[in-house]
């Protein structure tokens, strides 16, 4: 998912940004998406036509906006949809899109899929990704977490917590991330965030944060939420960092 290659419509310019109202951080913050689904009636149904409509519905009539792929942690016939990087209004506008047009009614979701959202990580330095990561993680917000996206500590093989290692060590704020130099725990916490299934990860591969704590979903209102979710995390690392 690497920003660099967001096609320049997307970029945050013109009327792109004009209405934003959030912190100013979301001006240059970019959003994707990875949505695991299955088409209804299986591949031998208008698999075609059906994952075809539904990019470029997505796309606002630009259907390179996105792209479908085959996605091994899923059963048969299970594929991912992964979005080109926007701004948070892109996203949103393009949610609106598939619900208005009915077409993800098509696709379904099982136990196995997940919805993936990342952000870019240059809007934000050290303390602020650590202020988000301790706010995913706190043992004082599963019941939280849970709630909003469905997946919380020990609940889901595919989303990891590190709910534990907070408790070992007693970090109880943000900074403590930071300043606690303990190279036990900064092992435990550099490992942990470098896992594929950390609820919130990043890797050296690509320039972003991936939150991987949302159930699967093929309902727009449900996928705009997580987005707002993920928005809202960002504001208040600004806010509170």
């Amino acid at each position: 998912f690497p920003v660099t290659i967001a096609p320049q419509r997307y970029r945050s310019s013109g009327n792109n940004t004009a209405t934003v109202t959030r912190h100013e951080a979301q001006v240059n913050m970019l959003y994707g998406m990875e949505l695991e689904m299955y088409p209804k009636g299986g591949l031998q149904s208008n698999y075609g036509g059906d994952k075809w409509e539904m990019l470029t519905v997505w796309g606002n009539g630009m259907p390179d906006c996105g792209g479908l792929k085959s996605d091994g942690s899923l059963n048969s016939g299970g594929m991912e949809f992964v979005s080109s990087p926007a701004p948070f209004d892109v996203i949103r506008q393009s949610l609106v899109n598939l619900k208005n047009s009915g077409v993800m009614k098509k696709f379904k979701t099982d136990d196995r899929c997940g919805v993936h959202i990342h952000i870019s990580r240059e809007p934000l330095n050290e303390i602020r990704a650590a202020t988000m990561l301790f706010f995913i993680n706190s043992p004082l917000n599963n019941s939280f977490i849970k709630d909003i996206g469905g997946r919380a500590q020990g609940t889901h093989s595919y989303c990891t917590f590190g709910c534990d290692i907070l408790k070992k060590y007693s970090i109880t704020k943000p900074y403590q991330l930071i300043t606690n130099h303990n190279p036990e725990f900064r092992s435990s916490m550099s490992s942990y965030v470098r896992q594929h299934y950390a609820a919130m990860s990043w890797s050296g591969r690509h320039p972003t944060f991936e939150f991987r704590l949302f159930n699967g979903t093929v309902d727009p209102d449900v996928l705009l939420r997580y987005t707002e979710f993920v928005a809202a995390l960002v504001d208040f690392s600004f806010n509170k960092a």
